[in-house]
């Protein structure tokens, strides 16, 4: 996300998007209540005969009052009604903004501190992507980290081996996965490029890159099988968790994964809204976890004030807040309990 204007005292910022991650971020920052504004295109009719009108779209700024945000990539969208228009569009209408790459909007809104950080985080310069990459000898999936999930690029399996040919064939297609790899190297410049498999595979793979700058990027890992239940089980690794301890999904795979700690040994933890909302009466919410498809759920059934009081009762007691995506295995653990939980500063009856 790029600044171009940010002062939280008057609440007001001036932003242009620059990823698909940058949208995910704004959904978890821009809330009911809020006004958005940005060049949209609108349709308008040409001619005044009316057999021999034409449309075109002109772009114009609009503002609009928030009232549900839709994040569904590559785009965000934004309904409200109108509050900024030209002079043709009445006020008070609904209108839908098509947030995507590139866009540039500006907020005036009530900035609570995870949304500041949340903001500050996407602000920061770019950290590289990681590639990841689970394989065996027949199959591969190759995927990328994002900050909302994972995104798997391909899955390819090698040629079917016949008897006696075995080494042979191994080797062809660790050639093959090597390939890959260098090409999405070359295309997405990765900081880490993890590969995890089952057993010694990963060992015959690493033979096969070579030395050089890109084995110097490569985090070994082993998982049980090559899948996507591989790729979550490859970013709960210590080892991977170190190598990728700056991106956000596995922050929030480990917290999630505190959080069923403890609640596997009936220790400190709650979950569901009323068990959380006790928690955080009493003052004992020391994180405060929850997913983000249950803000949106909640805010479509027009019950998001209790979660918000929630949040803001929590920030107030110097609890963290951790959004979590409900994109990956964590978020989706999280959401099967609720979707919402704590981690607790003590036990509770």
């Amino acid at each position: 996300m790029k600044k171009l204007l940010l002062d939280y005292r008057k609440g007001n910022a001036r932003l242009i998007v620059e990823s698909q991650d940058d949208l995910w971020s704004l959904s978890q920052i821009i809330s009911p209540g809020d006004k958005l504004g940005s060049m949209t295109a609108r349709k308008v009719k040409i001619g005044e005969a009316e057999d021999r009108q034409k449309t075109v779209k002109k772009p114009a700024f609009i503002k609009v009052l928030v009232e549900k945000t839709e994040f569904s990539p590559p785009t965000l969208k934004i309904l409200g009604t109108i509050e900024e228009a030209p002079e043709d569009i009445p006020h008070g209408q609904y209108h839908s903004l098509i947030l995507e790459q590139g866009s540039e909007i500006f907020i005036e809104k009530e900035w609570l501190s995870y949304q500041k950080h949340r903001l500050e985080d996407s602000l920061e310069s770019k950290t590289p992507p990681v590639i990841i990459v689970v394989f065996d000898r027949e199959e591969a999936y190759f995927a990328i980290m994002k900050k909302y999930g994972y995104e798997v690029l391909t899955n390819i399996k090698g040629k079917v081996r016949k008897k006696g040919h075995e080494e042979g064939t191994y080797t062809d297609f660790y050639s093959e996965i090597v390939l890959h790899i260098k090409e999405y190297d070359s295309r997405f410049n990765p900081s880490f490029i993890v590969v995890g498999s089952p057993a010694f595979w990963k060992d015959e793979l690493m033979k096969a890159i070579g030395e050089g700058p890109l084995k110097r990027k490569i985090v070994p890992a082993t998982c049980s099988s090559v899948d996507i239940t591989g790729i979550n089980e490859i970013l709960k690794r210590d080892e991977v968790r170190k190598a990728l301890a700056s991106e956000r999904i596995t922050k929030e795979m480990r917290c999630v994964e505190e959080l069923m700690s403890e609640i596997s040994k009936n220790g400190k933890a709650a979950y569901g809204l009323k068990d959380v909302e006790e928690a955080s009466i009493s003052g004992a919410v020391e994180t405060l976890l929850i997913a983000d498809g249950f803000i949106r759920q909640q805010r479509q059934d027009n019950n998001f004030a209790a979660v918000e009081s929630i949040m803001k009762r929590s920030e107030s007691q110097n609890s963290k807040i951790a959004i979590i995506s409900s994109e990956h295995d964590g978020g989706k653990k999280l959401e099967g309990i609720g979707g919402i939980a704590a981690i607790l500063r003590y036990r509770m009856k």
